[in-house]
């Protein structure tokens, strides 16, 4: 009726409204298609968010123009159309065979974070730490190739003089077949005569491969305001601020994703049913 609700337990004004449990909207969102059910439509669409900022709900509808299904569908492949005038006129879809199909306004639920250099996309945490998610799984890329394809030990193999081709050829065989892979690490090596070894490796412990990751672990966590204490690092974490670290991912990430979600639904799919859906409301329970 339009009063201010507080959640049933706080000072003031208690909640006095009525769950419904059966209706057209709660049957879409719990069951949105044939293919997933309502957990995983959500956490699907829920990683495109935290990925790109961005969520598509495409909505099919039935022969008495009422929502049968929602799907939801990658932000790369969904283009918006402006209006000179309406803002928005449509979304062009593009397939992955290059097709591109126009989608009404009306036919898609768009849910953001808003970006401030484009009122018409959503802007994620991802982007702000693109260079170092970059570093990171370049240096996860850069160990793992150190263990399968180095060949140990690294370095110059200096000759006196020119060697035949034979000879190279010869010697790389050799070398492979002794030095390379994981099995065969570190293994002493043997040079003919007038050959001299000179090495150019770095070890890991100068590469700092673990401070490297480990900073670069903090920004990304900081990036998105996620709680050390709930990724399980148990370094510096007692039952205190664990607990905190609790109530501010339900208060700081979770309430606000909720938020988004229940006004998209309340502003987008429940006035599809028309009367059926006067006098109603999406709502959560406050996680806090």
């Amino acid at each position: 009726d339009g009063r201010r609700r507080y959640s049933p337990g706080t000072s003031g004004t208690q909640d006095d409204r009525i769950e419904i449990t059966r209706h057209p909207a709660l049957d879409l969102w719990n069951n949105p298609n044939p293919f997933f059910t309502g957990c995983a439509f959500r956490e699907s669409s829920q990683q495109l968010e935290e990925l790109a900022g961005e969520q598509h709900w495409l909505i099919v509808r039935n022969n008495f123009n009422l929502p049968q299904e929602l799907w939801f569908v990658r932000p790369d492949r969904m283009f918006p159309v402006p209006h000179p005038t309406e803002f928005l006129a449509g979304w062009i879809y593009r397939s992955p065979d290059g097709e591109e199909v126009p989608l009404s306004k009306e036919d898609v639920i768009f849910l953001r974070r808003p970006d401030p250099l484009d009122p018409y996309r959503g802007l994620s945490a991802v982007k702000s730490v693109m260079s170092d998610l970059d570093a990171t799984r370049l240096s996860s890329e850069y160990v793992r190739n150190f263990y399968y394809n180095s060949a140990i030990p690294g370095g110059l193999i200096l000759a006196e003089q020119n060697i035949s081709d034979e000879d190279f050829d010869q010697l790389q065989a050799r070398w492979k077949e002794s030095h390379q892979g994981v099995g065969a690490a570190h293994r002493v090596a043997i040079l003919e005569s007038g050959m001299t070894w000179q090495s150019v490796s770095q070890s890991h412990d100068d590469m700092q491969f673990v401070e490297f990751k480990e900073a670069n672990r903090e920004t990304i966590r900081e990036a998105f305001g996620f709680p050390k204490a709930m990724l399980g690092a148990t370094d510096d974490v007692n039952k205190a601020n664990a607990y905190a670290g609790e109530v501010l991912f339900s208060r700081w990430m979770t309430k606000p994703r909720l938020v988004r979600t229940r006004d998209i639904l309340n502003q987008r799919i429940l006035p599809l049913y028309g009367v059926a859906s006067q006098g109603l409301e999406f709502d959560f329970i406050n996680p806090v």
